[in-house]
């Protein structure tokens, strides 16, 4: 072991949005010392596919977690309750095995169970809470905490308040543009993007969003622009490239890249998304998922309109025509670009001693 690397836990997935954020802080880290890194999946989640891809060099341990079932307050949860404890006893192997500095975790049901290990093995935890309204996982795990990083401000009311001295406002740290110049244009001819007409992206995360893909199918032809569609469905790929002004993808990983090419965007209101159109200043149409736990969704998105570059719609009043009109408008008002990503993830590592001791940041 080099005593002078860096070594941290990651635990974070389930989806896109929680492992986001990782990929931002790994990368900065390892702008500026030499990290060693061990990172816990979930089998057949969509970590345990971007973790290997963009960083092979990173320990992956597969963990097997059980989610929650709705409501909370039930006997099924009783059993996903005591089921976690082979998995706090695996996760602890593995950590004292690696003899990390610090453990850092941003959501999802494997959350627990690292927290828990880490906190027993006297590892220091660091939480990072995506969304305005702090998750299950997120809330159980702050009692082992040291430090909590918000992405919102409004995220602090919703921190119990015994553990406030814990929470800190960072913002939420999404991934850099990778393409610049002529590489950024070879980038859009290849995926077909032309330069005549306004570009506008619908995405709806990385699951993508039946409720968006419809809407492209009425609005399509009701506004001057190309839309470039995430769909997240091989169905609904073929389905809207059939029409003329729409280049259609079941999922990229490039959307930073994509967000310095369009000029609008129309999406779902999930944490990682705003942050992404905050960050880059593209202005949106936002359409939260009226199924997000605790209306979260809602309140991301109004962050990002009260900053001035969105508009909020639910989902009863997105219709073609309203969202055509909004566009257009959206579309007058141009890019509004605010703090880099850069400056978030220094943030959130100013906040975590261990990583300053071993790591410059600035």
């Amino acid at each position: 072991m080099d005593e002078r690397s860096l070594r941290m836990v990651f635990a974070g997935g389930g989806t896109a949005g929680h492992v986001n954020p990782i990929v931002s802080i790994i990368e900065e880290i390892t702008r500026c010392c030499r990290l060693e890194a061990l990172y816990f999946v979930n089998p057949g989640k969509i970590e345990e596919r971007i973790i290997p891809a963009r960083f092979p060099w990173i320990h992956t341990a597969p963990l097997r977690v059980k989610g929650l079932y709705r409501p909370l307050v039930s006997v099924r949860n009783l059993r996903v309750f005591f089921s976690t404890v082979p998995a706090v006893i695996e996760a602890m192997q593995k950590i004292r095995s690696f003899q990390p500095d610090c453990v850092f975790c941003t959501g999802g049901y494997i959350t627990g169970p690292v927290a828990v290990a880490a906190w027993l093995l006297k590892v220091p935890v660091y939480l990072h809470e995506q969304n305005s309204i702090i998750g299950v996982a997120n809330r159980f795990a702050l009692r082992f905490a040291k430090r909590i990083f918000l992405s919102f401000p409004e995220s602090l009311r919703t921190v119990p308040k015994r553990y406030r001295e814990k929470a800190l406002v960072t913002g939420n740290p999404v991934r850099r543009p990778r393409l610049v110049g002529e590489d950024l244009k070879r980038f859009a001819e290849k995926l077909g993007i032309g330069e005549e007409k306004p570009k506008i992206l619908v995405m709806g995360g990385s699951k993508g969003s039946d409720f968006l893909n419809h809407l492209v199918e009425e609005v399509h032809d009701r506004i001057q622009a190309q839309l470039i569609v995430l769909t997240g469905s091989g169905r609904w790929t073929e389905k809207l490239g059939r029409h003329p002004n729409v280049i259609a993808f079941d999922y990229l990983e490039e959307v930073p890249d994509l967000m310095r090419i369009v000029d609008a965007a129309v999406t779902r209101g999930g944490a990682t998304t705003i942050w992404e159109l905050y960050v880059s200043g593209v202005p949106a149409v936002v359409i939260p998922w009226e199924g997000a736990a605790e209306g979260h969704q809602l309140q991301n998105a109004e962050f990002l309109q009260k900053m001035g570059n969105a508009c909020v719609l639910r989902e009863k009043e997105a219709s073609a025509d309203r969202v055509a009109l909004e566009l257009v408008k959206l579309l007058e008002s141009g890019r509004k670009p605010a703090l880099s990503s850069g400056e978030i993830v220094e943030k959130i590592l100013s906040g975590i001693p261990e990583v300053q001791s071993k790591c410059c940041t600035t």
